[in-house]
């Protein structure tokens, strides 16, 4: 059973690009790993507050080695004081 994940961010006034580089800086090594489907940031041109992550994962047990890679690691440090608060996390499975 795939596992999407949706993980919101809220982003600083002005932030929205260094967010979103941080995040695309993780999509290539992201990508070759085991079990990784999809794995994409996006943004709104409409409205500058919101980072979005897409992902697909194989299985949670891919997403949960996902966690433990040194590159996914380097994102949290990377995006202190760039947001206004913890990013929202959505793991969806279909119905």
């Amino acid at each position: 059973m795939t596992l999407h994940v949706v993980a919101k961010f809220r982003v600083a006034e002005g932030k929205r690009d260094q967010v979103f580089a941080v995040l695309r800086e993780a999509v290539p090594p992201t990508l070759e790993e085991e079990g990784c489907i999809e794995y994409r940031p996006y943004i709104d041109p409409s409205d500058d507050s919101y980072v979005v992550l897409v992902e697909l994962w194989r299985s949670k047990e891919d997403l949960d080695l996902h966690f433990q890679t040194p590159h996914l690691q380097k994102i949290g440090p990377a995006l202190d004081g760039l947001l206004t608060e913890p990013p929202t996390i959505l793991k969806l499975v279909e119905a």
